[in-house]
C-alpha cells in the first residue's frame, strides 16, 4: 500500500487517526488563508507606492508648466478608449454576424454589409491557426510524399495511393495537399520532355486519389496546377523548355481520366489564344491531341470553332510566316478532319481500364462513383475572392456580378422543381415514347449536357428489373432517329455495359433484332448500326461473337452493306486491337466453338474485302495458329 501511495487510506480508516488528519488539514487551510491575506496587503502597499510615484511625476510636470499638456494627454487617451469601445460595439452588434467566408452580414435579413474579397482567405488562415501543425510534422509529410512521387510507377500505383491515404487520415490535410502539389509540379517542371507513359502514370495516380481518397485532394491540385499554368502563359518564347508541353499533356489527362469535365479545356484553350505565340500554339495543339477522344465525344463543335478562331488570329501575326509556325498550324487544322497519328492511345486506354479495375476491386466503381470536378477555369482563377464552392458546397455572388451557375445545373434544378420542359416531353411523344418509363428515360437523356451528365440522370431514375432494360432500347431508338451517327449514344451504352454486365446481355439481344430486321431500316439507320457495332467491338464492350446469329450464306443485300461498313471501319483499328477482337476465332481453344462464324467471316472477306490488308493479316494469324 505504501509503494502505491495508499498508506494514508489505511490511516483514514482508523477513527482515532482520522481525527488527527482532519485537524492537520484545518491548520493547513488557516495557514493558506493567512499567507493569502499577507500577499493582498503587499499588493496594496505596492499600488500605493505606484500612486505616490505618479503624484511625484505630476508635481514635476506642474513645476515645469506642463500641466495642460498632461491633461490633454489623458483626455486624448480617454477619447481613444471611447472610440475603441464604440468600434467594438459596432463590430459585436447583435444584428451582425460573420459567415463561413468571414464576411459581415445582417443576421436577420442575410444581406451583405461589408464586402471583403480576401475575407475568405483570412478566415481560412484563422482556422489553420487553431490547428497548427509543427514544422517537424510538415517536414515528415513532405519527405514521405516526395519519396512516393519519386518511386511512382505502374507497379507502385496501389501502394502509392495507400501511402497518400494513410497520410491523409493521420496528418494535417493542408500539409498533405500542399506537399502532393509541390512535388508533382516539381516533377512536371523539368526542362526536358517526360515520357508519355510517366505522364499517364501521374494522371492515373491523381485520378485514384480523386476517386479513392477525397476529391478535396484532387481539387487542390487542379486549382494550383491550372492557376500556375495560366500565369506561365506569356509573350516570351521558350523553345528549349519542355515544361509547358509536360503540363499541357497532363492537363489533357485530367479530362481523359475523368477528374475534370471536358468543357474546362475550351476555357484553357481560350486563355492560350489570348497570347498567341509558338509556345502557346504548340500547347493548344498538344491539349487537343491528347484529349482528342474525350473532346470528340462531348465538345467537338466547340473545339472546331475554337481551332478556326485560333487559325484566323495566328495568320495575322508576323511569326505565322516561320516554317515551324506553318507546320503547327497545319497540324492543328488537320485535327478537324482526322485523329492524330503520332500519339499511342493504347497505353492511356490501358491505364484507364487498370484504374477502373482497381477501384472496382476496392468496392468503388469509377464509372458510377467517380464524379468529375465541375468548377470552371474562371471559378479557379477567382477562388480567393469568390470562395471554393466545390469544397464548401455553395458560392456567393459578387456585388458587381451576377451568379455564375452553369446552364446544366439550372436546367437540372428547374427539372427537379417543375418536371421536364414541355418541348422535351412533346419530342418524346413524337418519338413514340408512350410509356412513363420510356418518356422519363428519353427526357433525362435529352436534357443532359454530355455523356456523364446523362449517365448520372439515368441512375437517379432508380429503375429496376424490366424497367432498367428499357434504357438500352430507348438509347438505340434515339440513335436510329438521328440522320447522322452520334457517338454520344454509343459512349453512353458503353458506360452502362461497363457499369453492369446485365446491360451487355440486353444490348446483345437488341442488336440481334436490328440485324435480323435490317431490310426494314433506312440507309442512314444501317450506317448508324454499323458504326455502333464498330464502336462496341473495337472498345471490347461487345465481342466479335455478337455476329454469330448472322446467316452468312443467305444474308440479304441490306445486311451485306452493314457488314461491309462494319469490317471496313474495324480495319482501321491498330493491329493490337484487331488481335484482341478476333482472338475467339484465332485461339485454338475457342475457335472450335465458333467454327461456323469463323468460316462465314472468312468467306465474306474473300468475296467483299479481299484487298484489305487487315483481314489478310487475320487470315495469316489463323493459319499460323494451325487452323486449316
Amino acid at each position: 500500500m505504501k509503494t502505491d501511495g495508499l498508506d494514508l487510506l489505511l490511516d483514514f480508516c482508523d477513527s482515532e487517526r482520522r481525527k488527527e488528519l482532519m485537524e492537520d488539514e484545518l491548520e493547513e487551510d488557516h495557514e493558506d488563508d493567512d499567507s493569502f491575506e499577507n500577499e493582498k496587503e503587499k499588493e496594496g502597499t505596492h499600488r500605493i507606492e505606484e500612486e505616490l510615484d505618479l503624484s511625484e511625476v505630476e508635481s514635476d510636470i506642474n513645476e515645469e508648466g506642463s500641466e495642460t499638456a498632461m491633461s490633454e494627454m489623458f483626455s486624448e487617451e480617454d477619447d481613444e478608449d471611447v472610440e475603441e469601445k464604440q468600434s467594438e460595439a459596432e463590430e459585436n452588434s447583435p444584428d451582425e454576424v460573420e459567415d463561413i467566408y468571414g464576411r459581415k452580414i445582417n443576421k436577420s435579413t442575410g444581406e451583405l454589409i461589408k464586402f471583403d474579397p480576401i475575407a475568405a482567405r483570412r478566415k481560412l488562415d484563422e482556422l489553420d491557426a487553431l490547428m497548427p501543425s509543427t514544422n517537424e510534422q510538415k517536414q515528415r509529410v513532405e519527405r514521405t510524399v516526395n519519396s512516393i512521387i519519386n518511386k511512382l510507377s505502374d507497379a507502385m500505383l496501389i501502394k502509392s495511393q495507400q501511402g497518400i491515404a494513410e497520410l491523409w487520415m493521420s496528418n494535417s490535410k493542408n500539409d498533405v495537399k500542399s506537399a502532393l502539389y509541390k512535388f508533382l509540379s516539381k516533377a512536371l517542371l523539368t526542362p526536358f520532355r517526360l515520357q508519355d507513359s510517366l505522364l499517364t502514370t501521374y494522371g492515373t495516380f491523381i485520378a485514384m486519389c480523386h476517386t479513392m481518397i477525397s476529391s478535396e485532394l484532387s481539387a487542390h491540385f487542379v486549382e494550383c496546377f491550372l492557376c500556375d499554368l495560366v500565369k506561365s502563359m506569356s509573350e516570351e518564347e521558350e523553345p528549349d523548355n519542355k515544361s509547358m508541353e509536360n503540363r499541357a499533356v497532363l492537363t489533357a489527362f485530367l479530362v481523359v481520366f475523368r477528374i475534370l469535365q471536358p468543357s474546362i479545356l475550351i476555357e484553357i484553350i481560350e486563355e492560350f489564344a489570348k497570347i498567341l505565340n509558338l509556345t502557346n500554339l504548340f500547347a493548344i495543339r498538344t491539349i487537343v491531341v491528347y484529349a482528342y477522344k474525350s473532346l470528340k465525344k462531348t465538345a467537338w463543335p466547340f473545339v472546331i470553332a475554337k481551332i478556326d478562331e485560333v487559325a484566323m488570329d495566328f495568320q495575322m501575326k508576323p511569326i505565322s510566316a516561320l516554317p515551324r509556325a506553318k507546320f503547327l498550324l497545319e497540324e492543328l487544322i488537320e485535327l478537324k478532319k482526322a485523329p492524330p497519328k503520332a500519339v499511342d492511345y493504347e497505353n492511356v486506354e490501358r491505364q484507364v481500364k487498370v484504374m477502373h479495375g482497381i477501384t472496382k476491386k476496392k468496392g468503388t466503381h469509377a464509372s458510377s462513383d467517380q464524379k468529375e470536378l465541375s468548377m470552371t477555369l474562371k471559378d479557379l482563377l477567382h477562388a480567393e475572392e469568390r470562395g471554393r464552392w466545390w469544397i464548401i458546397g455553395s458560392a456567393f455572388r459578387l456585388p458587381e456580378q451576377g451568379g455564375y451557375c452553369h446552364l446544366a445545373s439550372t436546367i437540372a434544378s428547374e427539372t427537379e422543381k417543375k418536371g421536364f420542359p414541355r418541348e422535351v416531353t412533346n419530342l418524346a411523344t413524337k418519338a413514340g415514347m408512350n410509356s412513363e418509363v420510356r418518356r422519363n428515360i428519353f427526357c433525362s437523356i435529352a436534357i443532359s449536357v454530355d455523356e456523364d451528365d446523362a449517365f448520372e440522370h439515368l441512375l437517379k431514375l432508380q429503375l429496376k428489373g424490366e424497367k432498367e432494360r428499357e434504357l438500352v432500347h430507348v438509347l438505340i431508338v434515339m440513335m436510329m432517329k438521328e440522320k447522322t451517327f452520334n457517338a454520344f449514344y454509343a459512349a453512353l451504352l458503353q458506360r452502362f455495359c461497363e457499369y453492369n454486365k446485365k446491360f451487355v446481355v440486353t444490348l446483345q439481344f437488341a442488336l440481334w433484332d436490328r440485324l435480323r430486321d435490317c431490310d426494314q431500316l433506312k440507309a442512314f439507320q444501317r450506317t448508324s448500326l454499323a458504326q455502333l457495332l464498330q464502336h462496341l467491338i473495337a472498345n471490347e464492350v461487345m465481342p466479335i461473337t455478337v455476329l454469330k446469329t448472322v446467316e452468312w450464306a443467305t444474308r440479304s443485300s441490306a445486311l451485306t452493306v452493314v457488314l461491309k461498313k462494319l469490317f471496313i471501319a474495324l480495319a482501321k483499328s491498330p493491329e493490337s486491337v484487331l488481335k484482341r477482337v478476333f482472338e475467339p476465332i484465332v485461339n485454338p481453344q475457342k475457335r472450335t466453338k465458333y467454327e461456323i462464324l469463323s468460316e462465314g467471316m472468312r468467306v465474306f472477306w474473300h468475296m467483299n474485302l479481299k484487298n484489305v490488308d487487315a483481314y489478310r493479316n487475320v487470315e495469316q494469324w489463323i493459319m499460323e495458329s494451325g487452323y486449316d
